[in-house]
Order: structure tokens, then C-alpha cells, then sequence
């Protein structure tokens, strides 16, 4: 047998090495991408911080105050005892305000009480959750890119995730290559 015909015999175990390598390559990029999805689906849930809770309980506070009538008022006292039935319609009616009224500070603590105190603040929510966003949009970018080159070897098509971007699916290929060169290095 010839150089020449060995080599072409070849050619389908070279082609066939090259697509194994560049599937295993693709198998971690979707492991790493799927790791990064449910840190990013973590961060996403994770509870405010304290800090937070306590303003948007502030703000609960104030929006009932703000919204119902000053408590003599809405129970109609004009320089006399309000009966029960209009302290329980006031009640009824604005039952935040009438707590608020009797006992800010305590209806607030009953607010807080069991409230988690490790939250995340918005601002370290969102660079944790760009972060992730451009780690992940990285990574999508240099799994299409193995995967045109093993389009392209093989003559076929290899499937995609369902869950790709549809920007990286029809990304021209340069666009891509900037995309993920931080993560397509390996």
C-alpha cells in the first residue's frame, strides 16, 4: 500500500479523533454553562439584603399612613371617645395605618421578624448577575464556534441546546471569535 493511500485511509480516523476531541471540549462548555445558569438562577432568587427588607417596610408603613386619614379622623372622634364599632371599621379598613398608629416601631419589628439577613443588595445583585450573564454569553459563543468547526468537518449538523441564544445561533463567525476569546483560549 502507498504513502498516498494510507494517507487517504486515514483521513476518516484523523477526522473522526478531531470531532471526539472538539464533542468533549463541547460537553464541558455545556457543563460549565449549565453550572453558571443555576448560580445565575441562585443569585436571581437570593433575598434582599436587610438593608432592603427594612426600607420596603418603611415604605409599607409610610404608603399606609400616607394613604389612610389621620387615625381621629377616620374613626370620626370629635372630642370624645370613638365607639368600638368605628375603631373596628377603621381597623378594617386600614389595618397597616391602625398598627402604625398605635405602635410603629412594633408592627415593624413584627415586619422584620424572620426575615434572612444575608441578602444581596441591588447593586452587588446586578454586576454578580452581568457577570454571570457575560461569563455565560462567553461561553455559548466559543460552544457555537466548536460546533460550526464540527459542522464543517463532518459535513453535518450538530444539534444545538435548546436553551442557546438565538443571537450566538446566527452570529457571523468573526463576531463570535471576539465574543468568546476569553473563553474560547482553551
Amino acid at each position: 500500500m502507498s504513502k498516498a493511500m494510507a494517507a487517504v485511509r486515514s483521513i476518516p480516523s484523523r477526522l473522526a479523533a478531531l470531532v471526539s476531541a472538539e464533542q468533549s471540549q463541547i460537553e464541558a462548555l455545556r457543563s460549565r454553562i449549565g453550572e453558571l445558569a443555576e448560580q445565575r438562577r441562585e443569585v436571581d432568587a437570593a433575598p434582599p439584603s436587610m438593608a432592603e427588607i427594612e426600607a420596603r417596610a418603611d415604605e409599607l408603613i409610610d404608603s399606609c399612613l400616607d394613604r389612610a386619614p389621620p387615625f381621629f379622623d377616620l374613626i370620626g372622634a370629635r372630642g370624645g371617645l370613638p365607639s368600638a364599632g368605628l375603631i373596628a371599621d377603621a381597623a378594617a379598613r386600614h389595618p397597616i395605618a391602625w398598627a402604625a398608629t398605635l405602635d410603629r416601631e412594633s408592627l415593624r419589628r413584627a415586619m422584620l421578624r424572620g426575615q434572612p439577613d444575608d441578602g444581596i443588595d441591588a447593586a452587588d445583585r446586578a454586576a454578580r448577575l452581568a457577570r454571570l450573564d457575560d461569563e455565560i454569553m462567553q461561553l455559548c459563543a466559543a460552544e457555537e464556534l466548536l460546533l460550526r468547526e464540527v459542522d464543517a468537518a463532518s459535513g453535518g449538523h450538530t444539534r444545538r441546546r435548546r436553551d442557546a441564544p438565538p443571537a450566538v445561533l446566527v452570529a457571523p463567525t468573526d463576531e463570535l471569535q471576539r465574543a468568546a476569546s476569553p473563553a474560547h483560549m482553551n
